[in-house]
C-alpha cells in the first residue's frame, strides 16, 4: 500500500522509483547525491531540506569507514571474531595435539574433493583396465587436478589409460614369466634326475659289455692275462674303437669322461676279473682231476668257457685254449682240495711270451 507522502493529500500515490546512487558532481567522494535532481516533482514535495539543529554531516566519515572495511575486511573479521569469542591460542594448540593440523587437512581436502571427469572411465573401459589399474588411474588424475587446478584433456586421459594398460600387461606378463620359471625349474630337476639315471649302465648294457670283453679275452692276440698286465688297457681301446659292439648308446657313455670313470671302467675291471676266475676254474674242471669230473675234449671246453658269450670258435682261438690247458697240466690252477695255487696265470703269461719270441725266430716251426 502507498501512503500520502508527508500527509500531503491530492498528490499522485504511484510508487516512487529509486534513482541510481552516484556522487554529485564536484562534491568529492564524501558527497551525497541529491535524488531530487533526477526525480522531477520531488523538490516541490520536500522543499529545501537541511540538517536540523546542530547535526553534523557525518556521511563522509561513514563512507571512509566503508572503504577501510573493504580494504581490510579480513582484519576487521578477525577483530570481530576475537571480540565475539574466536578460538584462542590454547584452543588451536589443543586442535593440533588432537589430530592433523588445519593446514594438513586443507592440503588433503582438494584431492578427496576432486571431481573426476567421466571421460576417465570411458578411457579405462576402452583399454579394459583392471580394478587395481582403474584405482591407480583415478589417483593419478585426482593428483593432477589438485596440483594443476584444471581438468585434463581427452588426449592426456587416453594417453594415461594406454600407459596403465601397458603397466597392467607387464604385470600379467611378469606373473606368467614367474609361472614359466617355476615350470622350467621343475623341468630342470626332472632332466637332471633323468640324466643321473641314464649315466648308469643298465643290465642289458652290462650283458652286452661282457660279451664284448669275452671276445677280447679269448682272443689269440692277448699276451698277458694276469691282473697287472695290459689286458684292461687293450679292452678299453677295443671298446673305444667299437662302441656299437655293446649298444647304440654306449658311445655316449664312453665319450663322457665322468660316466666312463664312474660306470664303464669299474664294470670292465669287474668283468675281466670274473672271466679270469671262471676260465681258470673251468679249465681245471675240464682236466678230470677232481673227483666226480671227467676230461673234456677241446671243443667241449670251448663251449664250456664261452657259454652265453657268443664268441666265435676259430682255429687260432682253439690253439690258445689248447695252450691254456697244457699250462694247467704243468702248473695246476688249483690243488686237489680246491685251493688256488696262484701260479697258473703268471706261468701262462711267461709261456705266451716265450712262444711269441720263438715265433719271431722260427715262424714256420712255431704256430
Amino acid at each position: 500500500k502507498h501512503r500520502n507522502l508527508c500527509g500531503m493529500a491530492g498528490h499522485d500515490e504511484s510508487p516512487i522509483k529509486p534513482a541510481r546512487f552516484r556522487p554529485a558532481a564536484g562534491r568529492g567522494r564524501g558527497a551525497v547525491h541529491d535524488p531530487t535532481s533526477d526525480a522531477p516533482g520531488l523538490e516541490s514535495r520536500f522543499g529545501d531540506w537541511e540538517p536540523a539543529g546542530d547535526e553534523e554531516d557525518t556521511y563522509g566519515e561513514e563512507d571512509d569507514e566503508l572503504d577501510d572495511y573493504l580494504e581490510n575486511g579480513e582484519d576487521s573479521e578477525e577483530e570481530e571474531d576475537n571480540e565475539f569469542g574466536s578460538p584462542s591460542e590454547e584452543d588451536e594448540h589443543e586442535e593440533e595435539r588432537a589430530g592433523l593440523g588445519k593446514r594438513q587437512r586443507n592440503q588433503e581436502g582438494p584431492r578427496k574433493r576432486a571431481r573426476l571427469p567421466p571421460l576417465l572411465y570411458q578411457a579405462a573401459g576402452r583399454y579394459k583396465l583392471s580394478k587395481d589399474c582403474v584405482k591407480m588411474f583415478e589417483e593419478e588424475i585426482a593428483e593432477y587436478i589438485s596440483f594443476e587446478n584444471k581438468i585434463p584433456s581427452a588426449t592426456m586421459l587416453y594417453k594415461t589409460a594406454r600407459e596403465m594398460k601397458t603397466y597392467q600387461n607387464s604385470e600379467t606378463i611378469q606373473a606368467e614369466v614367474q609361472v614359466l620359471c617355476s615350470k622350467v625349474d621343475e623341468l630342470t630337476e626332472l632332466v637332471e634326475r633323468l640324466a643321473k639315471d641314464t649315466v648308469k649302465l643298465t643290465k642289458s648294457d652290462l650283458t652286452e659289455l661282457a660279451k664284448a670283453i669275452a671276445y677280447c679275452f679269448y682272443s689269440e692276440h692277448v699276451t698277458k692275462y694276469s691282473a697287472k698286465g695290459p689286458l684292461f688297457g687293450r679292452v678299453m681301446a677295443f671298446l673305444k674303437a667299437n662302441p656299437r659292439a655293446v649298444s647304440d648308446d654306449f658311445k655316449e657313455h664312453f665319450d663322457n669322461a665322468e660316466v666312463r670313470r664312474k660306470e664303464v671302467q669299474p664294470a670292465v675291471r669287474a668283468i675281466i676279473t670274473r672271466l679270469r676266475g671262471a676260465c681258470g676254474d673251468r679249465i681245471h674242471a675240464s682236466m678230470g682231476i677232481d673227483s666226480g669230473t671227467k676230461k673234456m675234449t677241446l671243443y667241449e671246453l670251448w663251449s664250456y668257457l664261452c657259454k652265453g658269450y657268443g664268441v666265435p670258435f676259430t682255429k687260432q682261438r682253439a690253439y690258445r685254449i689248447a695252450l691254456m690247458r697244457f699250462v694247467a697240466s704243468e702248473k695246476p690252477v688249483r690243488h686237489k682240495d680246491g685251493r688256488p695255487t696262484g701260479k697258473f696265470w703268471r706261468t701262462l703269461d711267461a709261456t705266451i711270451a716265450d712262444m711269441q719270441q720263438r715265433q719271431g725266430e722260427d715262424a714256420a716251426g712255431v704256430k
